[in-house]
């Protein structure tokens, strides 16, 4: 199964990374082989993840973001770039578990 959906040395990156699900997504990926590019607000958290991560034998970088800031977003694929080359994946993990981030199908 893991082979037909092989992401080895795929560059994956995730914004919201050091979130619940953010986290749990990074560690999955780096575990399976993925190059992770987390993107997050929170520094010392993305550091303690990408040593977690390095610790087991993964690979991946951490960058600071804010989402609603695009020249910071376009400063943060350079640097991705720079450092892997390409961007094959992006997961947008943001603001999903903050109040006031989603708007229901009620709300405008």
């Amino acid at each position: 199964m893991y082979e037909f959906f092989d992401i080895r040395g795929k560059v994956i990156a995730i914004t919201g990374g050091t979130g619940v699900l953010g986290t749990s997504m990074v560690e999955y990926l780096a575990a399976h082989g993925a190059h992770v590019a987390v993107m997050a607000r929170n520094e010392e958290k993305g550091n303690q993840l990408i040593k977690k991560v390095k610790d087991e034998g993964g690979e991946a970088m951490f960058l600071q973001t804010d989402v609603t800031n695009e020249d910071v977003l376009k400063q943060n694929a350079r640097d991705i770039a720079e450092k892997y080359g390409t961007i094959d994946v992006l997961i947008n993990g943001a603001g999903g578990n903050m109040p006031g981030a989603t708007i229901g199908p009620n709300n405008n």
